[in-house]
């Protein structure tokens, strides 16, 4: 290879480290800055909707470009998740492809959604129509994508059930709550039908508990990613060893 083999672990737990980072990214921006504790209602007048966003402006500016920062490390993650998929699966890595082109489109949507509410932000004098408009828009095209977030989850679980090794990379366990999560996801559709209750884009099963999902998998995902790129790199760093010193007796 090109570059050694320390530059390249080096590289991977960088990677693996960039998911902890969008995680902290989130939790700021969205979270702690932006509306993600307390969104506005889907069922606010248009009114309402805008005096919101009239108040919360500069935090949901501020807020949503920290979010849009932390989707690239996002990105970076979801390739280092491909990466170790597709040396699992050999020379036909189609998991790997479809996980991949998933996890680059969340972030393609988060990042459009957190434009429109920067953009709803942006005008504050603007119709209120026009800021119904762009924070609707977000919102479902966030939530009602949740169908790519499931399939990046699945191809994720179907190559990790497969793992033969005596320690797989990801616990079989967690691959299959994940395929049980993935499914749950569907909840995150329903906001395009309702627009007050549990199941609107502001409330616990449309929202809350799709990011939920969500942040559970991520992370977890990335905790057993370090481990597993730790424990490879120790058996290298050995077996070399190993190796150098069997060398060093023949001679």
């Amino acid at each position: 290879m090109d570059i050694s083999e320390r530059s390249s672990r080096n590289n991977q737990l960088f990677a693996i480290w960039c998911g902890p980072i969008f995680t902290v990214l989130t939790l700021i921006g969205w979270f702690g800055i932006s509306q993600g504790l307390f969104p506005a209602h889907a069922d606010l007048s248009p009114a309402e909707t805008a005096s919101y966003f009239n108040a919360h402006a500069f935090g949901i500016e501020l807020g949503c470009s920290i979010w849009i920062i932390g989707c690239c490390f996002l990105g970076i993650w979801t390739a280092q998740l491909s990466a170790m998929m597709a040396r699992m699966e050999g020379p036909m890595p189609v998991w790997a492809i479809v996980q991949g082109l998933a996890g680059g489109g969340i972030v393609v949507l988060v990042m459009l959604s957190c434009c429109l509410w920067i953009n709803a932000a942006y005008r504050g004098g603007a119709n209120p129509d026009v800021i119904v408009s762009s924070n609707d828009s977000a919102w479902l095209a966030i939530l009602l994508t949740w169908p790519i977030l499931s399939l990046q989850m699945i191809a994720a679980a179907v190559v990790m059930l497969q793992d033969r090794r005596a320690t797989k990379m990801i616990p079989r366990w967690l691959s299959l709550a994940s395929i049980v999560g993935a499914i749950a996801l569907v909840t995150a559709g329903v906001p395009a039908f309702t627009k007050h209750g549990p199941f609107a884009y502001h409330g616990l099963f449309g929202y809350f508990m799709p990011m939920v999902i969500w942040g559970l998998w991520f992370d977890t995902h990335s905790w057993f990613m370090a481990r597993a790129l730790l424990r490879s790199s120790g058996v290298r760093v050995t077996t070399s060893a190993a190796s150098r010193s069997g060398s060093g007796l023949t001679a």
